[in-house]
């Protein structure tokens, strides 16, 4: 799992969090590794499990604060390409909120499907690791 300790903006970890939650969203399935998860990077977040609560129930929209840097936008569509396979399946909904996330992340659209891609293989026992370092160097700034 990927490192945001000392990440101090309240705002921008609130919004990972909405994303987190729109790809658990996403198959209309309720997992309880998924929520498992959700709440673990709350947690570590230091954001409260009243305030996951609420976002889960649409009563708290936090104002979205995206990432600027390209490390800090990578980091966020890990976190949601990692919530995508927590019920060991991916869906046509959850390629499709991972593209539309990828997006608003100002992503490369072929990093995308190939991250995309990448993190689904990974399900398969039997398919090769892709070197996720490799897809993401192709496509840097």
């Amino acid at each position: 799992m990927m490192d945001f300790s000392g990440y101090d903006d309240t705002n921008k970890k609130k919004t990972l969090l909405m994303m987190l939650i729109k790809m658990a969203k996403a198959d209309m399935e309720h997992h309880t590794h998924e929520n498992q998860f959700l709440y673990e990077i709350a947690n570590k977040f230091g954001i409260d499990t009243a305030d996951v609560v609420h976002m889960l129930a649409g009563l708290e929209i936090p104002e979205k604060d995206l990432p600027r840097t390209e490390e800090e936008r990578m980091r966020f569509f890990f976190y949601v390409l990692s919530m995508m396979q927590m019920d060991n399946i991916v869906t046509i909904h959850e390629r499709e909120v991972a593209r539309e996330i990828g997006h608003v992340l100002a992503l490369n659209p072929m990093l995308i499907v190939e991250l995309t891609d990448a993190f689904e293989a990974q399900l398969n026992p039997s398919s090769p690791d892709e070197d996720l370092n490799a897809i993401i160097l192709k496509y840097l700034n």
